[in-house]
């Protein structure tokens, strides 16, 4: 939760944040919605090519907070690239953030921790090299920062609430200046019409998504729910540190290690390793797209060339080819149908693997997404600063002509 920092100079900063680094600044659209799938209350927007995007949680304020000063990227500045800090709070509780080579503000800091978790952190980015590391107090903090200018960043309530608030207030405008009895009675038989038609569009809406659970979905649209759902999962609970997670099918399994806690206040799951180590899984949501039908050759070649473009090496294996099939009514000689070839391809993403592309790939299966949290801290939404291991296969149908 986001949480205000009143230096004694009168400075009013913002700590505790979800920062994504991105080229392009995204529309308000998506950004709400990205804001809603990480609970966040609302969302700024700070520097200029690239964008970061901030995510906050102002859940103690409700949605009354129009600006804020994050304190995270301005102090990231002056930190320099490859620099661990870590600083005590007056409470006792610690903030830690981290810069990248190139001085920008590393994924997953920006957190404000227990002071029970700080020796987790800090195991987490002993692997890390820094050029530097510092740990401050609070004193040596508000040292560190008069210098600094605020920023003024605008927030954006992630709440569909303030954009229909104005126009119910209209509509109750207009249904105050009516009058009469009769302007009454067409207005209830208006809302028991609408109320039947709700009632009817809801009952369609359901039946349409049983009906596309039984349906394969967009590649796409299923990473998407894949990064959603691990997205929402916590990174620390009850001295238990979240290790990995593997999107396969319908499920993402996910794998704690204990960091000091005990089996007793684990999550829920499936106990490894003597008690060290606990395997959870959790169903992604229902899909809510339709699938894609692509079909066609060339699966592989386009795939393997949209990775060399974005500076990856895929492993492709040798093509599965279940050979011709048998001929018609048991005959020696093949029908002149389609069977398919299988090619297995696997690569690793340093950036957000969600992208369109992947239901544009004909025959492409996503057989499994992986992730391993080594620099994830208390966040996995910025997908930016980590890999991602992929593992799937392309389908290319195959035709055995009739013999002459």
């Amino acid at each position: 939760m986001s949480i205000d920092l009143r230096t004694d100079d009168g400075h009013h900063w913002v700590l505790d944040a979800t920062w994504i680094i991105v080229p392009r600044k995204p529309s308000h659209a998506a950004l709400r919605n990205q804001a809603r799938a990480l609970e966040a209350t609302h969302y700024g927007i700070f520097g200029n090519k690239p964008y970061s995007i901030g995510f906050f949680n102002f859940r103690q304020y409700g949605d009354k907070r129009k600006t804020a000063n994050p304190l995270a990227p301005v102090l990231a500045q002056t930190l320099g690239p490859n620099v661990y800090a870590e600083f005590t709070l007056d409470d006792g509780s610690v903030w830690y953030l981290a810069t990248d080579g190139e001085g920008q503000l590393k994924a997953g800091t920006d957190r404000v921790i227990s002071i029970d978790n700080r020796d987790a952190i800090r195991k987490r980015y002993d692997e890390e090299r820094f050029s530097d590391r510092r740990y401050v107090d609070s004193a040596g903090l508000e040292k560190l920062i008069a210098p600094l200018s605020e920023v003024n960043v605008n927030l954006y309530s992630a709440s569909l609430t303030s954009h229909w608030k104005p126009v119910a207030a209209g509509l109750s405008a207009v249904l105050l200046c009516a009058a009469g009895t009769h302007i009454i009675q067409v207005h209830n038989e208006r809302v028991r019409q609408e109320e039947a038609r709700k009632a009817l569009a809801l009952a369609r809406l359901r039946a349409e998504q049983e009906r596309r659970l039984h349906l394969p979905v967009a590649t796409s649209v299923w990473v998407q729910a894949c990064m959603i759902t691990a997205m929402r999962q916590r990174i620390f609970q009850d001295g238990w540190t979240q290790t990995s997670w593997t999107c396969s099918g319908d499920t993402l399994n996910i794998e704690w290690a204990r960091t000091g806690g005990t089996v007793g206040s684990a999550p829920a799951g499936t106990i490894a390793q003597d008690g060290e180590t606990i395997k959870q899984a959790v169903h992604l949501p229902p899909l809510k797209s339709a699938p894609t039908a692509l079909q066609g050759t060339g699966g592989v070649k386009q795939l393997v060339a949209f990775l060399q473009l974005l500076g990856v090496r895929p492993q492709v294996s040798i093509a599965m080819n279940p050979g011709p099939p048998p001929g018609l009514n048991g005959g020696p000689y093949p029908d002149p149908i389609a069977a398919n070839t299988l090619t297995r391809v696997e690569w690793t993403l340093t950036s957000d693997p969600r992208s369109a592309f992947w239901s544009k790939v004909p025959g492409l299966t996503i057989q499994t997404l992986h992730h391993v949290n080594r620099v994830a801290g208390g966040n996995v939404s910025d997908a930016t600063a980590y890999s991602f291991d992929f593992s799937a296969t392309v389908s290319e149908p195959v035709s055995f002509p009739a013999p002459n």
